[in-house]
Formats: structure tokens, sequence, C-alpha cells
């Protein structure tokens, strides 16, 4: 961790998280996955078959670590050269502009004394493309998400540029002023039923949230994780390291699902 990173997150003041997994990766003895002992169900060449293989024999593990690397590709950078923000679209988010890219890889906040708020999505190799898709919100405590609208674009109308999609290789970025702040996270796939569920008062894992206090020049980072299938998803601090590389190997979002077409470069071709 780099020393100034070490600096800006003692004094972040990050709240535990409200709602699954409180983990806190980044922490010591948080943050290992151990996959000895476990199973993994990987799919055949031939015949689209099912085989149960222990990830910790020599050959499963070299199989695991080919499936791993082909889901770890990071979206075209080409799309962060665009000039104006929403040119260039990647699983139908539209992206940044070049100016708000160079911004990013900067870390370093635009107006002096205020902090930044990385959130970006954890990868996974099980969930679905729809799966992967998460609309954060960012707001003050004093005025949290209480609701959600039946579309989710309403968000948008509401709450402007503090809400952001985001997607493996996409995430979200916000320039703010010291203070306290609230982050949600709605599984996109789920959206409904953490709707009905909240108008209910009911807890649910596909919306979650968390509280954090961003002191002057704090540059944070956060991810959105899946904690279980059906849109279970979880909030975590990521160390600065693996938040950092994210970043420029990534995409920063413009907005919110925007609909077809799914891809679109900066000369607006298909």
């Amino acid at each position: 961790m780099l020393p100034e990173a070490r600096g800006a997150r003692a004094h972040a003041g990050i709240s535990p998280w409200h709602g699954t997994g409180l983990a806190r990766v980044g922490e010591p003895g948080q943050g290992r996955q151990t996959v000895c002992g476990l199973q993994a169900r990987v799919s055949s060449s031939s015949g689209g078959l099912w085989t149960v293989v222990n990830p910790c024999s020599v050959g499963a593990a070299a199989l695991l670590s080919v499936m791993l690397a082909g889901c770890v590709a990071f979206p075209p950078l080409r799309l962060s050269a665009c000039e104006q923000a929403g040119t260039a679209r990647f699983h139908a988010i539209p992206i940044a502009s070049r100016a708000d890219h160079a911004l990013a890889r900067q870390f370093s906040p635009e107006v002096p004394g205020n902090c930044l708020i990385h959130l970006l999505r954890e990868r996974s190799l099980w969930a679905s493309s729809r799966g992967r898709r998460v609309d954060v919100v960012l707001t003050a405590p004093e005025a949290p998400l209480s609701a959600l609208p039946a579309d989710p674009a309403a968000l948008a109308e509401l709450y402007g540029a503090r809400v952001r999609e985001i997607h493996d290789g996409v995430y979200a970025l916000w320039e703010v002023p010291p203070g306290d702040y609230r982050v949600d996270a709605v599984s996109v796939a789920d959206y409904g039923r953490a709707r009905l569920a909240r108008e209910r008062g009911a807890e649910t894992g596909s919306w979650v949230s968390g509280s954090l206090t961003c002191v002057a020049g704090a540059v944070l980072f956060l991810a959105v994780g899946d904690a279980g299938a059906g849109g279970t998803v979880v909030l975590r601090d990521m160390a600065p390291g693996p938040g950092r590389d994210q970043v420029l190997r990534g995409l920063r979002s413009a907005g919110l699902h925007a609909g077809a077409p799914g891809y679109r470069d900066c000369e607006l071709r298909w």
C-alpha cells in the first residue's frame, strides 16, 4: 500500500457496511480467497457436460487459472478517448470523456480540498452479464435513497451525476467536498424484487448500503462484490493498489444503461 494511500485511509473513517457481507478487503487477515478444499464445476469442450474437479490438484489448478485468465480481460481503452461523454458505450453504459479519464488517472482531486470516491465491480466467474450490472447512488446521510422508482432510468432524474451504473471494467468516480456520505448499490438483475422488498419494509441482499466519511485529499476505493446467486451483492473496502490498477485499465461510467447499442466506439461505429 502506498504511504499516501495508507494515510488517507487511516483518516477516512469508513464505517462498517450495512447489509450482507461485512468483510473489509485490504485489512489484515481479510480479502484472501482459499480454493483448496472447495470444488469447481467446469464445462468440458466436448458435449457441454459438467465435470466436478478439485482445484487443489495440479491439472485442475492449471485449468482454473486458464478460466480465471479469460474472465479478467479489461475493456478496450480506446473507448476512454472520446471527446464527449456518452459517445462510447460498453455493456450499454455510456462512457466518460477523454478529459474525465485523464483526471481519474491522476488520482488527485481537481479541486484542492475535495476527496475522491471510486466504486468498482468485483469480478465473478459465474454471474451472467445482466447479473454483473449494478446501479450505484451517492447521497448525503440526511437525504438517503429510501425508495426505488419503478424505472431505474428515473434514478438519474432524481440524483443526476450522483447515480452511475457499473459493470466488469466499468467504474464510478465522484469528486466531492469533505463530509459524510452514503453509498447505495442495487443489483439490476434483481431490481424489481429489491424495490418491492423495501416498500414492504423488508431487507434484501439485492440492495445494500454503507456510510463513509471523506476527508480532504482522501482517495477511497470501494467495491461491489457478489454474496451468492440471485442478485445478492455486498459492499467492501478495496485496497488502493488493486483499485488503482482497475481504474488505469478500466472505463469510467458516465451514467446508466442506455439501451442499444450495447457497444459503440468513439467514431460511432456499431
